[in-house]
């Protein structure tokens, strides 16, 4: 090939570039719904950027809501007060009396819970302490003692007439035995 050959191709490569690249800008300045969709790459925003915007916006408005959510969900919002305490003979059992308050609009649950003395009395993600529960009353005066180290006693002075305690029999290999005066 002689060196005019080259230059009449590569002139004819560079034309058909230019046809095809105004075209591209022909179809990048087309409309869709009366919009305009690009004028020029650097300086307009295309209908695809614009979603992913508003899309992006949404995004991080859920985010600050899951998290206020979450934050407020993952408050205690309720409290345990440890009123006694009694540890089984041979110190293997501990089980305690606890008074719940859950705010001003709920009254005061009475519990009685026992754990292994190797663990501790731990609080959920509410602020409530339910492993080990054995007893639950809403008022009354809550007494615990141990007969022996797999039977404990659990009395309660002025229970209510009118709703039964919550109340296991039993707890692992521990029997319970209860007196509602």
């Amino acid at each position: 090939m002689n060196e005019l050959s080259l230059r009449t191709q590569s002139s004819v490569a560079q034309s058909q570039l230019a046809v095809f690249l105004a075209s591209e800008v022909q179809l990048h300045t087309a409309t869709s719904l009366g919009t305009k969709i690009r004028l020029e790459p650097e300086w307009t925003i295309t209908e695809e950027n614009l979603s992913c915007r508003i899309a992006n916006k949404m995004s991080a408005k859920i985010t600050v809501l899951l998290l206020l959510v979450l934050t407020v969900a993952g408050c205690n919002v309720c409290g345990e007060d440890r009123l006694s305490e009694a540890t089984s003979p041979s110190n293997r059992y501990t089980a305690a009396v606890f008074r719940r308050s859950c705010g001003a609009t709920t009254g005061f649950l009475y519990h009685v819970n026992v754990r292994s003395s190797s663990h501790s009395f731990d609080s959920d993600y509410r602020g409530v302490n339910e492993d080990g529960q054995i007893f639950l009353t809403r008022e009354g005066k809550i007494s615990i003692s141990w007969k022996d180290d797999k039977t404990l006693r659990v009395s309660c002075d002025g229970c209510p007439k009118d709703h039964v305690p919550a109340m296991e029999n039993s707890w692992g290999e521990i029997s319970v035995s209860y007196e509602l005066r």
